[in-house]
């Protein structure tokens, strides 16, 4: 049996160029501290999950480390993103971004900032963790403003690419096969 689950989740935009890149990404999962993060906007209720957008709770543990072993055994080993920032800026630095005075510039010298759009139908907690991963990694020296958007327009935003970062709510519409 494929245990339920869903969470909220953060979507990134490749047709961004720096987004594109796999280092960024992972720079910005290693320059927030998520378990903090899913605390101040949920509580004691919340179990953080180490690997992004998953969020199993504890009693999925037997899953979760089936699934680590599965895309380990295929050479694409997930990876534990826990709060870095030395990692991140390593990161961020291996691919030509620069930081100056406590922010990080693009490698063609442009101020690297993100948008994070978020519907305005979301739960309050969804809400304060949005203004919680800005306020990160806008301390990180990746300035991020918090965009809230109508949620009807959702189809045309994400169509048009109009975003850098994009929190929503995502389920188990699907039950994934991981073999035993």
């Amino acid at each position: 049996t494929f245990p339920g689950f869903g969470g909220d989740a953060i979507y990134f935009n490749f047709l961004n160029p720096w987004l594109a890149m796999p280092q960024v990404r992972q720079a910005i999962y290693y320059a927030v501290n998520w378990t903090q993060l899913a605390e101040a906007a949920y509580g004691p209720l919340i179990f953080p999950s180490p690997m992004p957008q998953d969020g199993l709770m504890p009693f999925y543990t037997e899953w979760q480390q089936r699934l680590m072993s599965y895309w380990s055994s295929q050479g694409s080993p997930l990876i534990n993103y826990t709060y870095n920032p030395s990692e991140a800026a390593k990161l961020l630095e291996s691919v030509g971004f620069t930081q100056k005075n406590g922010i990080w510039y693009t490698p063609n010298g442009s101020e690297f900032t993100l948008t994070l759009y978020i519907g305005s139908t979301a739960a309050p907690p969804q809400l304060t963790l949005a203004n919680e991963i800005a306020s990160a990694l806008s301390n990180f020296g990746i300035p991020t403003t918090v965009v809230v958007f109508p949620s009807s327009e959702y189809r045309t935003i994400v169509a048009q690419g109009k975003y850098d970062l994009f929190i929503s709510y995502y389920s188990d519409a699907y039950s994934p096969y991981i073999p035993s």
